[in-house]
């Protein structure tokens, strides 16, 4: 099988090639080197073409220019074996491409949102702005000479809501109207008695105004105000909302 052979030697290998026609040299040199002795028909068990391509190069037998050129079985091979090795890489790359991007369409799908709490105040901060807006539609109702707006900030016993329908009835029969008025309240104490009533002392403040008569004319001028009262503010069953239910005053200057 395998031995060393000299360089120099003829061989069984050089008549085989000698009788090639393929494996021929124009000059009449020996077109291969023997790298080991190995019998012919071994060979081409191992490569079945008629003449060995450089596909068998671990066995380093021959070696012939002729075996490339265009009308090359060979070469034929390779470029066949060269186009599915392209089709086979363009393939690969676009099924791991269209993979990637079913990962990540499904990767990105939109979470429900949970609904966000919602910020309720705690019964002191609900009071107070109660009250502000009570005293804002008292405003509003002797502006407006409506008694009516009233009825929706007063429980039915209060004596404020008897004095401010008097006070809009005299308005109304003098033909008189409040102009430049403006109020303000400063809290200074808030405290529960129950869950339907809430005490508020405060200094209620209110800015200079006129009295005139509906055709402009001055009927008196109002000064500057600066009261402290209680304000009772009282829930009715069935009601949920906070109405005055009396406004004591404390002291005022």
């Amino acid at each position: 099988m395998c031995g060393s052979v000299d360089p120099g030697s003829t061989t069984d290998l050089d008549e085989h090639v000698g009788a090639h026609p393929r494996l021929r040299h124009p000059a009449g040199q020996r077109p291969f080197r023997v790298a080991a002795r190995l019998d012919i028909p071994a060979l081409h068990r191992l490569c079945p073409q008629p003449v060995h391509c450089w596909l068998c190069l671990p066995y380093d037998v021959y070696y012939d220019p002729g075996m490339f050129t265009e009308r090359s079985p060979c070469l034929s091979r390779l470029r066949v074996i060269a186009s599915l090795l392209t089709l086979f890489a363009i393939t690969a790359a676009v099924g791991g491409c269209s993979g990637k991007a079913s990962r990540t369409a499904s990767s990105t799908t939109v979470s429900p949102q949970t609904p966000s709490p919602t910020t309720t105040l705690d019964p002191k901060a609900q009071v107070v702005a109660r009250l502000q807006e009570i005293l804002k539609v008292r405003e509003e109702a002797f502006q407006r000479r409506d008694a009516g707006l009233l009825e929706d900030i007063y429980t039915t016993d209060c004596p404020c809501l008897q004095a401010g329908r008097a006070a809009i009835a005299e308005l109304l029969k003098e033909h008189s109207v409040w102009k430049g008025r403006s109020v303000s309240i400063r809290v200074q104490n808030v405290s529960p008695v129950n869950q339907r009533l809430w005490f508020v002392i405060a200094i209620f403040d209110s800015r200079p105004f006129r009295i005139e008569t509906e055709n402009g004319k001055l009927i008196r001028q109002v000064s500057v105000e600066h009261q402290q009262y209680r304000f009772a503010l009282a829930r009715p069953v069935g009601s949920s909302s906070w109405l005055l239910g009396a406004a004591t005053l404390l002291n005022g200057g």
